[in-house]
């Protein structure tokens, strides 16, 4: 197993003989995780099993599976080894409800197409360039991973509902998501403004988003500590004020900024900018010493 960690994000290159795994509720009880694996196979096959019949995958084929909930994997090779690929991904981190995401739990979908095309693409040249890219890249890659999953899961739940009476509402939720995404910035976002932006009431607002387990106004904040997070440790933003990044993505308070962002991350904002820092040098270091050996 090579393993590549972009931020909150992991990539891992698997070779493996036969074996199957189980997941228990024991292991569940001692610790979850909340991750979604995402699973390709490249050479071999496969079998999920999650809560529904076990779904078959070979060679091109993906499908997800979830560390909250019992599953059974199981991988053959009648020659040689297994390849393939697992990305393990924050629940968080996909923009989808849960509710649709547990609908295409193990649901096979194809990587020769579509955004599981572009997926499969952008994993294979992060897996075999990991070597150039720096510790300050790793957040942003990692945000580039997350889109284009919840962009191919995206695809596969479109499929899979289509005709659904509750299509309409899920198209409505993912246009407030996105209309959040454009104005984290604005200090005067809140879920009233969303929901008069899309001509619906709070209540209805706070419906759609807890549908899939979360809240408005939670998921809000999330989104704009995700984005102070990722630019407080890009080494090019770095001439800007803490309270400056705070500002310009809707924290109009800085010292209200701070205690939120410790709570989230266990460090200050500037601890956590100086971390990124140590990083950059230790990278800096590590690249020279290679060079001169």
């Amino acid at each position: 197993m090579r393993v590549l960690s972009l931020g909150r994000i992991q990539l891992q290159r698997i070779q493996s003989t036969p074996c199957a795994s189980y997941r228990k509720r024991s292991l569940m009880k001692s610790s979850d995780p909340e991750l979604v694996h995402l699973t390709f196979i490249e050479r071999g096959s496969a079998v999920l099993e999650q809560g529904r019949a076990g779904t078959p995958l070979r060679p091109d084929d993906m499908a997800i599976y979830s560390s909250w909930r019992p599953s059974i994997a199981e991988t053959f090779s009648p020659r040689g080894a297994m390849h393939g690929f697992s990305v393990l991904i924050p629940r968080d981190a996909i923009a989808m409800p849960l509710g649709r995401l547990e609908e295409i739990t193990t649901t096979r979908f194809s990587a020769r197409r579509g955004a599981g095309a572009l997926l499969l693409s952008f994993i294979r040249k992060l897996l075999s360039g990991a070597d150039e890219h720096r510790p300050a890249d790793e957040t942003r890659l990692g945000g580039i991973v997350a889109d284009l999953v919840t962009m191919s899961l995206a695809q596969v739940a479109d499929t899979v509902r289509s005709g659904s009476p509750h299509s309409r509402e899920q198209v409505l939720l993912a246009s407030c998501e996105e209309f959040i995404r454009r104005n984290l910035g604005d200090p005067t976002l809140t879920p009233a403004t969303v929901a008069a932006a899309h001509h619906v009431s709070v209540r209805t607002l706070h419906r759609l988003f807890q549908a899939g387990g979360r809240q408005a106004a939670h998921w809000i904040q999330q989104c704009r500590l995700e984005r102070c997070h990722s630019e407080l440790a890009d080494p090019l933003l770095r001439e800007h004020t803490v309270a400056a990044v705070a500002s310009r993505w809707g924290f109009a308070n800085a010292a209200h900024f701070s205690r939120l962002f410790g709570a989230t991350y266990g460090m200050t904002p500037t601890e956590h900018r100086a971390a990124g820092a140590r990083g950059q040098v230790v990278g800096a270091q590590r690249k020279d010493e290679h060079t001169h050996a």
